[in-house]
């Protein structure tokens, strides 16, 4: 990989089951662990950023908030040759 790529600093908010605005949560009570790397951090990556073509093995997981995508953030490839972070 030529560049470091973009990133942001995440805040979340959690909420007792049923507080206004957040009928059905929290959603999510833990990052679940990347079982190719067992890392469970996030890379969030700018809205205008590129997905990245091959997993950096940095952190667990890459989140790109404007496409909704979420990729195994795990170098390497499966036994048939796909990239694991195109999973």
């Amino acid at each position: 990989m030529c560049c470091p790529l973009p990133s942001v600093v995440v805040t979340v908010t959690m909420s007792e089951p049923g507080t206004g605005g957040y009928p059905y949560g929290p959603y999510l009570r833990e990052i679940p662990t990347n079982p190719l790397n067992n890392k469970a951090s996030f890379l969030v990556l700018a809205d205008d950023a590129e997905l990245p073509g091959e997993g950096t093995d940095e952190h667990g997981w890459v989140f790109h908030p404007a496409s909704m995508t979420l990729l195994a953030d795990s170098p390497g490839t499966d036994d048939d040759g796909k990239n694991f972070i195109d999973y």
